[in-house]
């Protein structure tokens, strides 16, 4: 034969041949992110979580005043809320959402022309 031989496209391509140079994926780029980022919000919940229910742990005060307005049964007594305050606010807050601390009011009506009771 006159001609030269050729390699075959197979060993052209392969790794035998030349080395192929890896491109960087954005899909890479997009996944090494995410997994930071999911990372970083799992720490920091475990972190911060715990700072914030660090307050339902105390003791709560049962030391509270339940202060009533003047005249309540007046229009301006009945437009004034009742207040619940600490009796000593160095042992901490009363709050009406705490069970321990809730206070309830009730009162008998007496209609003084026909002698009935309301409750």
């Amino acid at each position: 034969m006159l001609t030269k031989s050729r390699r075959s496209p197979r060993v052209l391509g392969s790794s035998l041949g030349r080395r192929r140079r890896r491109r960087f994926s954005p899909l890479m780029l997009i996944g090494i992110t995410v997994t930071v980022l999911v990372a970083l919000i799992g720490a920091g919940l475990f972190a911060v979580l715990p700072r914030f229910q660090s307050h339902a742990a105390a003791a709560a005060n049962t030391f509270c005043t339940l202060t009533i307005p003047a005249n309540p049964l007046s229009a301006q007594g009945l437009a004034t809320p009742y207040q619940l305050a600490a009796t000593n606010p160095a042992s901490g807050p009363c709050n009406e959402a705490n069970v321990a601390q809730s206070a309830f009011v009730q009162a008998d009506i007496l209609d003084p022309a026909t002698g009935q009771i309301t409750t």
